[in-house]
C-alpha cells in the first residue's frame, strides 16, 4: 500500500491579492493558503472574489498587519481579534 492509497490531497498557496485566477480552485481537494490580507493590500472582502466556490477551503493569512500592532500583547491580541472577526464575516 502506498502512502497515498487513500487519495491525493493537494494544497496550494494562492495570494489573496491576485486579480485573475485562471485555475478552477473549486476542483482542489485540499487547503488553499491565502497570504496577502492586510499589509500586502488584500482585504477579507477579496476572499470571495478570488476564491469563489473554493472559499470553504481557504486558510486566510495576515501576519504583518497583526505584528505591526505590537509589541504590546494587548495590541497584538486586538489586531488578531479584529482580523479574525473580519475573516469570519467574509467566510460567512
Amino acid at each position: 500500500m502506498t502512502p497515498f492509497a487513500w487519495g491525493v490531497l493537494i494544497g496550494l498557496v494562492v495570494g489573496a491579492t491576485v486579480t485573475d485566477v485562471s485555475a478552477d480552485l473549486a476542483a482542489m481537494n485540499g487547503p488553499l493558503l491565502t497570504p496577502g490580507i492586510g499589509a500586502q493590500g488584500a482585504t477579507t472582502a477579496d476572499l470571495a472574489r478570488v476564491f469563489g466556490a473554493a472559499l470553504p477551503n481557504a486558510l486566510p493569512s495576515a501576519s504583518r498587519s497583526v505584528l505591526d500592532a505590537g509589541p504590546s500583547q494587548a495590541g497584538l491580541r486586538d489586531a488578531a481579534a479584529r482580523t479574525l472577526d473580519d475573516i469570519r464575516s467574509a467566510l460567512g
